[in-house]
């Protein structure tokens, strides 16, 4: 909290704003050609059908409800090997835009996200979890550009930078000690979240200011968010929040089945897009649909 108004101070000072912590119809089966990943075994599946590479039904998922094509697992060498990234703006107003970046890896690989956005946008403030479990409560707090964890004899860094064209988040540690450990433990990866803080004016000529909309926003941070890998994992997945009701202008809208009954998804209208630093280490064809648990839209990437 001293930091939080430390920043502020400096940035009322300077004139800016203070910061403060406070269309496409999806229906029917679906079958979808896939290019194949070949150094990992990638299950998906369609209206409860196990699918291969090339949209064929090969086995059944008898769990699943049934609902549009949606990725459940990945694996290498019978390992988890994925890494899935939610990135929002908070729909309430506080005193700034605030967004949260939500890093879930269950693949032996640290990952960097680049999140391209002039120095006058944001704040130099975060908060930082990383997280084994949250019903749990096992995790661990940083604000201070840094936060770190012990995880069976391994150290795990979360840290981030501040430069006049962006922000860089990075992750350190996530070695197989780490991700065997979490395995066994909560048959689950490992979760890095990130809060930034971003100004809600901007100054403009003759000393005014110019408000910045949660919109325009949106349309910077989806214009060149990236990630990139230190291990390319069998599936990079961009997830976007799944919720109920009608969309409106500018959402996506998404028919789910539901015990034999349609519901009606939309697409969350804040989130935003993040997208592999190098295209060429996945296949061209980008997988998209509902998440098991219907809690989300991913957009999925292969590796070749």
């Amino acid at each position: 909290m001293k930091k939080l108004m430390f920043f502020a101070a400096m940035i009322l000072t300077m004139g800016l704003v203070s910061c403060s912590s406070d269309d496409e119809i999806m229906q029917g089966p679906i079958k979808v050609k896939l290019a194949p990943s070949k150094a990992s075994k990638v299950t998906f599946y369609s209206n409860g059908n196990e699918l291969d590479a090339n949209g064929n039904v090969v086995g059944t998922n008898t769990n699943a409800k049934t609902a549009p094509f949606y990725v459940t697992r990945a694996e290498e060498n019978g390992n988890p090997d994925a890494v899935e990234v939610n990135f929002s703006i908070n729909e309430r107003q506080y005193k700034s835009n605030d967004t949260k970046l939500s890093i879930h890896v269950r693949s032996v690989s640290d990952v960097t996200v680049f999140i391209p956005t002039p120095a006058e946008y944001y704040c130099p403030v975060d908060d930082m979890h990383i997280v084994q479990s949250h019903s749990q409560n096992v995790e661990a707090y940083g604000s201070n550009e840094h936060a770190e964890m012990v995880i069976n004899g391994s150290k795990v860094g979360l840290d981030i930078a501040f430069a006049e064209n962006g922000i860089t988040i990075k992750t350190s540690g996530m070695n197989e000690n780490v991700q065997n450990y979490l395995q066994n433990k909560y048959h689950d990866g490992l979760t890095f979240e990130i809060c930034n803080y971003f100004n809600t004016e901007k100054a403009v000529a003759n000393g005014s200011t110019k408000a910045i909309s949660k919109d325009e926003l949106k349309s910077m941070l989806d214009n060149g968010t990236t990630i990139s890998f230190t291990h390319t994992p069998a599936v990079f997945a961009n997830a976007y929040g799944l919720l109920k009701g009608n969309a409106t202008a500018g959402e996506k809208e998404v028919p789910v089945m539901e015990d034999d009954q349609e519901v009606i998804y939309h697409v969350r209208a804040l989130d935003c897009k993040v997208v592999p630093a190098d295209f060429t280490l996945f296949n061209t064809v980008v997988a998209e649909g509902v998440s098991n648990g219907h809690t989300s839209y991913l957009y999925s990437y292969s590796r070749k």
